[in-house]
């Protein structure tokens, strides 16, 4: 019985060591705090570029979205304009016009290091808008409107929020660590067998 509750045991600290995973915001740029917003319609789309800088899983996206009720939709494109190609998407039902931040929870969106775009567009009969002006702003804000010829910076920025699970590359000690329990229960296993 010792034997097991020490394997048990032994097993619990190995698994956490390896897959620790610290979950935290990516892109936090506060809400907008403008009087003015930019329209978010099913013809007029906002997004915004940022950078991963290592391997992690995306569990939300929100935008300060305020001003209109019904469906918006999210998508993760690739690189670092709206154009790239969609990764993942969903779709987000606005119940209450306050402003906040609106968006979606419980993702599981695998991505590696690197550029990404985020874009909402309302659905149907949607008619909200992004306030401006968030206290810390991402470099790239995007405008997409049947008057552009397809997507431009608008030369105003949104408030943005990604929350993520970032999976660290096991310390060298961790993982000689969980190699040594391994061996070791190994070992333990032979001479018991």
């Amino acid at each position: 019985m010792k034997f097991r509750m020490r394997k048990a045991l032994l097993a619990g600290v190995m698994g956490m060591s390896m897959s620790a995973a610290e979950a935290a915001y990516i892109v936090d740029t506060g809400p907008g705090n403008s009087f003015s917003a930019l329209s978010l319609t099913a013809s007029q789309q906002l997004g915004a570029t940022f950078n991963v800088a290592q391997a992690s899983q995306i569990t939300s996206v929100e935008g300060w979205i305020g001003q209109g009720t019904g469906k918006i939709a999210f998508s993760l494109h690739q690189g670092a304009r709206p154009e790239g190609t969609v990764l993942f998407s969903t779709v987000v039902d606005i119940t209450d016009p306050a402003p906040a931040f609106r968006g979606a929870a419980g993702l599981d969106w695998d991505v590696a290091a690197g550029d990404y775009t985020l874009t909402v567009v309302g659905q149907g009969n949607f008619s909200g808008g992004m306030e401006t002006s968030p206290a810390r702003p991402l470099v790239s804000d995007w405008l997409l409107n049947p008057l552009n010829a397809g997507w431009v910076s608008p030369g105003v920025h949104f408030g943005w929020r990604v929350g993520a699970d970032v999976n660290p590359v096991p310390l060298p000690g961790a993982l000689g660590f969980a190699l040594l329990g391994i061996g070791a229960l190994g070992a333990r296993t032979r001479r018991r067998g």
